[in-house]
C-alpha cells in the first residue's frame, strides 16, 4: 500500500510563506494512490463542464540525460487546492473555494478524470480544509476556523458529494490548553490520526488525535514535544509524523514521531541534521522508504530545500547529493553568464507504488537582461534520496491570468500525474497532468 504524502514540503504555515517569496521577488500579469482500505462509491453523475486543455510537449535537459518529450494536458483548477488524493475512482481535491471579508469558505471538490470538477456541499463551510484521508468507509477532511482564534474543523463523507461538519466539542486538548488548527489527517492500521497544535501557557504544542471511525475523536495521551505536527502519513506498521521545535536560543529543528497505532507516540531522537529548520517538514513514505523535505532557518531565499530520508521513521539522514535543486543549462551567451536560480520552493511531495514524485516552482534570473521568470518543474525519486529533474511543466495558456502561478500539491490517479498550481488572484489556477510512468520513469 502506497501511503499518501502531503503536498507542501515547509510545512502548513511556512509554504504560503516560501511561496510569497518567489511572488514578491518577480514583476509578472504568477496523492497518491488510494490510501487503502474499501473505496467509497463512485459518483453515478459526471461533471457538468468539461475544461479546455492543451497538449504541450516538453524536454529537458539534466545532465547528459534528455528524456523524451512528455505531453503535459493544461486544465483548471476548481480553485486553491490545499490537498488531493484518489480513491481509485475518482479524486477528491480539498482547499479554499473563496476568500473574502467574512474568512475563508472551505472548498471540496470531485472529479472523475481530473478535467471537469464537481462542488461537494459542505455543511458549515466556514473555514479552511488543509487535508483529506479515506478510510475503510468514508472520507475525513481537516482543517481550520478562525473564532478570535484558530479552532480544529472537520468533515466526514461516504461518497465525497455530501460533507457533514464535525462538532466543535469533537477536538479537546490537554488539561489547560485548547485545540488549535489541524493540519493533517491519514487513515492507515489504527483508524484515523489528526495532527497539529494546541495552545495553552507557553505558547503552541504539538499535539495528535485518534479515530476508528472518524466521527469520534481522542486525543494522544502521548506528550509530543514541539511547537507543532504538519504533516502525518501511514505505513504497514502505523503512521509516522512530523513537525518542529523552536528550539534553544533560536536552534529550531524538525521532528518526527512514528506510532505503532495512531494514539501512542515516541519521538525520533535529537540529532544534528535535523537542526536548523525553518518549520514543518513535508513528509512522504513509499513500502521501503520514507522521505521528508523542509526549509533551512535564517534564509530569506532558499535555493536548496532540505531533504531528510529514513527507512523506519525513527533513525533520519540528511541527504545532500543530488537532492531537489534546478540545474540550469548554459546561456547561448558565454558573455552574459549562465541563468541562476534566485528562489526555490517546493509545493507538492508524493509516494506511489513506483517512487516519489516532486513538483517546485523557482525564481530564474537571466544575466544582462535582469529578467526574472518563473520555472515549474517535476522530479522524481526511487529512495526519496537521490532525485532526478525529469520534466519541466509547461507555461499556462497566455493571456489567462496565471502566466506566473506556482505549484502546489500533486496526486497520481488513474496511471496519471496530476500537478495543480496556486491561484494568484487573476484568474483560476492551472492544473497539468500528464503520464505517471513516463515521469517515474523517463527512460523506459
Amino acid at each position: 500500500m502506497p501511503a499518501r504524502a502531503k503536498g507542501r514540503c515547509a510545512g502548513r504555515g511556512a509554504t504560503s510563506s516560501r511561496l510569497t517569496v518567489l511572488v514578491a521577488a518577480l514583476v509578472v500579469p504568477v496523492a497518491s494512490m488510494s490510501c487503502g482500505g474499501t473505496e467509497p462509491s463512485a459518483m453515478t453523475d459526471g461533471p457538468a463542464s468539461a475544461a479546455a486543455s492543451t497538449v504541450a510537449p516538453t524536454a529537458l535537459e539534466t545532465g547528459e540525460q534528455t528524456p523524451a518529450p512528455i505531453n503535459w494536458e493544461i486544465g483548471e483548477a476548481p480553485g486553491d487546492v490545499r490537498d488531493v488524493v484518489s480513491t481509485g475512482a475518482f479524486i477528491v481535491a480539498v482547499g479554499v473555494a473563496a476568500i473574502d471579508e467574512s474568512g475563508d469558505t472551505a472548498g471540496i471538490w470531485t472529479s472523475i478524470d481530473g478535467a471537469a470538477w464537481e462542488p461537494a456541499q459542505v455543511a458549515q463551510p466556514s473555514g479552511t480544509v488543509a487535508a483529506v484521508a479515506i478510510g475503510r468507509d468514508r472520507l475525513v477532511a481537516v482543517g481550520t476556523v478562525f473564532q478570535g482564534t484558530s479552532r480544529p474543523a472537520a468533515w466526514t463523507s461516504v461518497d465525497g458529494r455530501i460533507w457533514q461538519a464535525l462538532p466543535a466539542s469533537a477536538f479537546v486538548g490537554a488539561q489547560e490548553r485548547e485545540p488549535g488548527a489541524l493540519a493533517d489527517v491519514a487513515a492507515g492500521v489504527g483508524g484515523f490520526v489528526a495532527v497539529g497544535s494546541e495552545v495553552g501557557a507557553g505558547g503552541h504544542r504539538a499535539a495528535a488525535w485518534h479515530s476508528t471511525d472518524g466521527l469520534s475523536w481522542t486525543r494522544s495521551p502521548s506528550d509530543l514535544g514541539g511547537d507543532s505536527a504538519g504533516a502525518v502519513v501511514p505505513r504497514d506498521t502505523g503512521y509516522v509524523a512530523s513537525g518542529w521545535s523552536p528550539g534553544d536560543d533560536g536552534d529550531a529543528r524538525a521532528m518526527f514521531w512514528s506510532s505503532p497505532d495512531g494514539q501512542t507516540w515516541t519521538a525520533a531522537p535529537d540529532d544534528s541534521d535535523l537542526h536548523g529548520v525553518a518549520s514543518d517538514p513535508a513528509i512522504a513514505a513509499t513500502q521501503q522508504h520514507l522521505v521528508a523535505v523542509g526549509y533551512p532557518a535564517h534564509q530569506w531565499a532558499v535555493t536548496d530545500p532540505l531533504v531528510w530520508t529514513s527507512q523506519d521513521g525513527v533513525t533520519w539522514q540528511r541527504d545532500t547529493a543530488s537532492a531537489l535543486t534546478m540545474e540550469l543549462p548554459d546561456t547561448p551567451d558565454p558573455g552574459s553568464g549562465p541563468p541562476s536560480v534566485a528562489s526555490l520552493a517546493v509545493g507538492g511531495l508524493i509516494g506511489t507504488d513506483d517512487g516519489f514524485a516532486a513538483a517546485g516552482a523557482g525564481i530564474v534570473l537571466t544575466p544582462g537582461s535582469g529578467a526574472s521568470v518563473v520555472r515549474r518543474v517535476v522530479w522524481s525519486s526511487q529512495d526519496g534520496a537521490a532525485w532526478s529533474l525529469v520534466a519541466d511543466l509547461p507555461d499556462p495558456q497566455a493571456g489567462s491570468g496565471a502566466d506566473g502561478a506556482l505549484v502546489g500539491p500533486l496526486v497520481a490517479h488513474q496511471g496519471r500525474l496530476l500537478v495543480f498550481g496556486k491561484p494568484t488572484g487573476a484568474g483560476p489556477a492551472p492544473l497539468w497532468e500528464a503520464d505517471l510512468r513516463g515521469l517515474l520513469h523517463p527512460a523506459s
